[in-house]
C-alpha cells in the first residue's frame, strides 16, 4: 500500500471511530418516555431489551409513595387492573427513590412486552398513577437473531458452525463450531463492510476472553463478547480469518442498525483500555521485545513476542551485577497456558535444569523454590494478540525485592545487567530448556530502567519458524522425459512437515504432487510436462481456491502482491484451476516420524469433474531454480530444479558412446580384412561404407530423439 493510500485509510479509521463514538449508546427498542403525573418527579425512558425485560434509562422517582410500584397492563389505562413488575433487583418490594439512575427488570412470568398495553409508576394504596407512558401498538420487542450456517463448501480447513446468533449488541454464540485449528494465525475476526480483510479489520476474543491463536473445535457451542468500544453495530461481517494468509475460513454478513432489532448488551457490558508504554528494547529481532513503565514503587513491564502457544518468553535481571548471567537469575515467566490462559509467573534460576519441586532446583517458581518464603511478586495486568501474530503479556512486579533470596531489585540510576530466553512449557506448565533463543552470556545487555523515553521498530512482521530436527524427508520426483503429474491439496504436516522442509510458516495445506507433499521436482528444459491440476475452481470459496503456477517466486500467492511487488516476478506457466482434491486426516502429524506412516491416515476427498489441464514446455533459457505455487495464497508449494542433463541423461548418453565403440570395433575389423586380403578392396570399400552408414544412421535416430 504505498503513501497516499495509507493515509486514507488512516483517515477513514479517525471518522468511523468519531462517528461511532457520537452515535448514540443502544438500549433496544424504544417503547417510550414517562410522563409525570403527580408531584413525585417521575422521568425516565424506557426500552425492551427482550420479549421479558425493560430498561429504564435515566430513572427517577422522589420515593415518597407509601406503596408504589412499576406497574403494568395489558389493556386500557393505568388503574387497578394491573400486575407488578419486580424491581431492579427481582424483588416485589415498594419502590425506593431514584435518581437518574438505569435499571434493568424482568416481567413476572407468563407476561410479554408486546401484550402490554401501559406502563406505570403506580400507588396501590391510593390507586395513584405517579407517571406512565402507553406502549405502542403492534410492538415487537428485540430477540436474538440467527444469520444462519457459517462455513464454505467444501470447508475451508474443516471450518463449520450450525448457526451464528446474534444474542445481543455485545455477544454472539457459535453454534455447533468445527476447525481443525491448523491455521497459523487464525483469529475470531470483525470488521466493517462484507467483505474481510487485514486492513480496517481486527480480531476479537475466544470464548475464555483470549484474543490468541484459536484453537481446534469439535461441535462446541461458544459466546463470544466484543471488547470494549465495539458492538455489532460497528461491523458488517463476522468469521475466522488467518491473516497471515489474508484467508477467510468462513463468515457470515451482519444487517445494518436499521435492519436490525435485537437485545442490547447488559448494562454491566464492558473492557478495560490496553497500557501504553514510554520505554521499550528489542531482545531478539523481530521476534522478542520487553517495554516497560515506572508506576510508583512498582514497573509494569509488556513481553511482546511471536511465541506459537506451548511456548514462554521469560525477562528479568541477571544473577550477577556484574554481566549476564542465567544461574541466581530473577525472572517473569510468560506464556499461554493450555487453557489459553495469560499467565506471568515470578521464576527463580537455581540452576541450569528444570525445576525439581523436590527440593527447589534448578529453574522454579518461586513458590517451589521456597514453600515459606517465597511469593510470586509478578501480577498478570492484561493479555493480547496483534493481527501480526504477536503476543502481549503485561505483568507489574515491585521495584523493590519483595523475597529477600529469589527477588532481585529494579534500580531506575542507571543500567543494570538483564537477561531473557524462549523455549517450550513442559505439560506441567513450567520452563522447559530454553532451546529457541536466550540471552548469551557474552551478550552483557544493560538497560537503564530510569530513561527517557524509547521505541522500537514494528514486530512480527518477518518472522519464521526454525526448522524441526526430526522432521520428514520427502523424496524428490525427477522426470527427464515428457510425464504427467496429479497436483492436489492437503494438510501441510505442521512443524515435521512443510515448516522443516521450508524452514517457512505454513498455512496448514500445501500442494501434493503425485501423492506427495510438497516434493522437489527435477525437470530437464526443451521437455513438455502435464500437470493435472486439482486445487480447487470456485474462487467464491476463496479458502478452497487455489490456481496452481510456475514462477521464480519462492513465496507464490501472485493474485496478493500489489503492482509494485509483482515487478521482478516471472510466471513461467498457469495459473490453472481444477475441481478440488484434497488429502485430509484427524491425526497429529507430530506423532509420525515418516511422511509414509503420516500419510497412512489420509484420506482424499474430490469434488466432481476433471481436473485442469497444463501443459507446460520447460524454457530453454530458465533459470537452474523455479517454483511451483498457488496463485491465490502464499507458502503453499515448493522448488522445481530445472536441468539440461541428469543421470538418466548421462545413462543414454553413455548407450550411444557404447554403440560407437562397437561400430570403432567393426571398423577395425574391416581394416583387418583390408590387410589380410589386400585383392579384395571392392568388399573392404562395401564395409567401409557400411561402418559410414551405420554412424550415419545413429546420429540421424539421435537427432529425431532430440525433435520428438
Amino acid at each position: 500500500m504505498d503513501l497516499a493510500n495509507r493515509r486514507l485509510v488512516v483517515i477513514l479509521l479517525v471518522l468511523y471511530n468519531v462517528v461511532s463514538l457520537c452515535r448514540a449508546q443502544y438500549h433496544g427498542k424504544l417503547v417510550g418516555t414517562f410522563t409525570d403525573k403527580s408531584t413525585h418527579d417521575i422521568a425516565g425512558t424506557v426500552y425492551a431489551e427482550d420479549e421479558t425485560t425493560l430498561r429504564i434509562i435515566g430513572f427517577r422517582y422522589d420515593g415518597a409513595g407509601p406503596d408504589a410500584f412499576i406497574w403494568a397492563g395489558e389493556s386500557g389505562v393505568p388503574s387497578d387492573d394491573g400486575f407488578i413488575i419486580p424491581e431492579e433487583e427481582g424483588r416485589t418490594v415498594k419502590l425506593e427513590a431514584y435518581d437518574n439512575v438505569n435499571i434493568s427488570v424482568t416481567l413476572p412470568a407468563g407476561k410479554t412486552v408486546s401484550s402490554l398495553a401501559w406502563i406505570s409508576v403506580w400507588c396501590r394504596q391510593f390507586a395513584a398513577n405517579f407517571g406512565d407512558l402507553t406502549v405502542p401498538a403492534n410492538f415487537i420487542a428485540p430477540a436474538p437473531l440467527d444469520l444462519g450456517a457459517l462455513g464454505f463448501t467444501p470447508r475451508v480447513h474443516n471450518t463449520y458452525a450450525s448457526a451464528v446468533i446474534i444474542l445481543n449488541a455485545k455477544q454472539i454464540r457459535v453454534e455447533n463450531l468445527v476447525y481443525d485449528g491448523q491455521g497459523p494465525r487464525a483469529y475470531f475476526w470483525v470488521g466493517p463492510g462484507g467483505t474481510p480483510n487485514n486492513d480496517g479489520d481486527y480480531e476479537i476474543p475466544d470464548e475464555t476472553g483470549s484474543t490468541g491463536v484459536i484453537n481446534p473445535y469439535n461441535g462446541e457451542t461458544i459466546t463470544l463478547t466484543f471488547p470494549e468500544g465495539t458492538d455489532i453495530f460497528d461491523i458488517g461481517h463476522f468469521g475466522l480469518w488467518c491473516i497471515r494468509f489474508t484467508q477467510d475460513f468462513g463468515h457470515v454478513d451482519i444487517p445494518s442498525q436499521g435492519e436490525l432489532n435485537i437485545p442490547p448488551a447488559p448494562l454491566t457490558a464492558g473492557g478495560s483500555t490496553r497500557l501504553t508504554f514510554p520505554n521499550c528494547e528489542t531482545l531478539v529481532e523481530d521476534e522478542l521485545q520487553v517495554s516497560w513503565m515506572i508506576n510508583g514503587t512498582d514497573i509494569v513491564i509488556r513481553l511482546s513476542s511471536t511465541n506459537d502457544t506451548g511456548d514462554y518468553a521469560a525477562f528479568g535481571l541477571s544473577g550477577s551485577p556484574t554481566g549476564t548471567l542465567m544461574v541466581g537469575g530473577d525472572v517473569v515467566v510468560t506464556f499461554i497456558d493450555n487453557m489459553k490462559a495469560p499467565q506471568a509467573v515470578d521464576y527463580y534460576l537455581q540452576g541450569q535444569a528444570q525445576c525439581s519441586p523436590q527440593n527447589g532446583g534448578g529453574a522454579c517458581p518461586d513458590t517451589i523454590s521456597s514453600a515459606q518464603d517465597g511469593n510470586n511478586n509478578a501480577e498478570l495486568v492484561e493479555s493480547y494478540y496483534e493481527e501480526n501474530g504477536v503476543t502481549n503479556i503485561v505483568y507489574r512486579r515491585p521495584l523493590a525485592a519483595s523475597d529477600a533470596t529469589y527477588d532481585k531489585a529494579f534500580t531506575t540510576d542507571g543500567p543494570i545487567y538483564v537477561i531473557w530466553a524462549r523455549g517450550p512449557i513442559n505439560g506441567d506448565g513450567r520452563v522447559a530448556y530454553h532451546n529457541v533463543r536466550r540471552s548469551l552470556k557474552s551478550s552483557n545487555l544493560q538497560i537503564d530502567f530510569g530513561r527517557p523515553n524509547s521505541t522500537c521498530p514494528p514486530l512480527g512482521q518477518n518472522a519464521t519458524v526454525p526448522p524441526a530436527t526430526d522432521g520428514w524427508v520427502i523424496p524428490g520426483i525427477e522426470e527427464l522425459e515428457t510425464a504427467t503429474f496429479t497436483v492436489e491439496m492437503g494438510l501441510s504436516g505442521g512443524s515435521k512437515g512443510y515448516e522443516y522442509i521450508t524452514g517457512r510458516v505454513g498455512w496448514g495445506i500445501a500442494w501434493f504432487i503425485n501423492g506427495q507433499l510438497i516434493p522437489e521436482l527435477t525437470l530437464r528444459r526443451n521437455v513438455t510436462y502435464t500437470f493435472l491440476v486439482s486445487g480447487g475452481d470456485d474462487p467464491v470459496a476463496s479458502g478452497n481456491y487455489h490456481p496452481f503456477y510456475i514462477t521464480d517466486d519462492v513465496n507464490g500467492g501472485y493474485a496478493q502482491l500489489t503492482e509494485a511487488e509483482r515487478q521482478g516476478i516471472t510466471i513461467y506457466a498457469g495459473p490453472n484451476e481444477g475441481p478440488l482434491c484434497q488429502y485430509m486426516s484427524s491425526a497429529d502429524p507430530n506423532s509420525y516420524s515418516t511422511f509414509e506412516d503420516y500419510k497412512t491416515t489420509l484420506t482424499k476427498d474430490c469434488a466432481p469433474g476433471d481436473p485442469g489441464v497444463l501443459e507446460w514446455t520447460v524454457p530453454l533459457d530458465a533459470p537452474d531454480l523455479l517454483y511451483y505455487q498457488c496463485y491465490t495464497h502464499r507458502f503453499l508449494g515448493w522448488k522445481i530444479h530445472v536441468t539440461d542433463n541428469a543421470t538418466t541423461v548421462t545413462d543414454s548418453a553413455t548407450t550411444v558412446t557404447d554403440s560407437a565403440t562397437t561400430v570403432t570395433d567393426s571398423a577395425t575389423t574391416v581394416t583387418d580384412s583390408a590387410t589380410t586380403v589386400t585383392d579384395s578392396a571392392t568388399n573392404v570399400t562395401d564395409s567401409a561404407t557400411t561402418v559410414s552408414l551405420s554412424v550415419f544412421n545413429i546420429v540421424l535416430l539421435y537427432l529425431l530423439y532430440l525433435i520428438l
